[in-house]
């Protein structure tokens, strides 16, 4: 950091130091407020709730319905962990 101005010492040198530790807490902060957050269950659960109690209603079948919206809930959050699992390897090699 020798010969840099403060703000390029801090977008060139500690940023990229800070974000490469801050960020396995952070993804795991977000795939939780994914799971348990009141935000995120009064929009996705209740949505896709209303949904499948619509379906099962017209079909009769509440197993498959809630079944494939379980498997939904499953899907959005291996999604997101594996995005950043895959952010954080991609980190620690040292790709900017």
């Amino acid at each position: 950091a020798l010969g840099l101005r403060p703000a390029q010492a801090f977008t060139f040198v500690i940023m990229p130091q800070a974000v490469r530790v801050a960020l396995p807490a952070l993804a795991n902060n977000v795939v939780a407020l994914l799971k348990d957050s009141s935000l995120a269950y009064a929009i996705g659960v209740v949505e896709i709730n209303m949904i499948a109690q619509r379906v099962q209603a017209e079909s009769f079948q509440p197993v498959p319905v809630f079944m494939a919206t379980a498997v939904i809930y499953l899907i959005l959050t291996s999604a997101l962990t594996q995005f950043s699992g895959a952010i954080e390897q991609r980190m620690a090699s040292g790709h900017h």
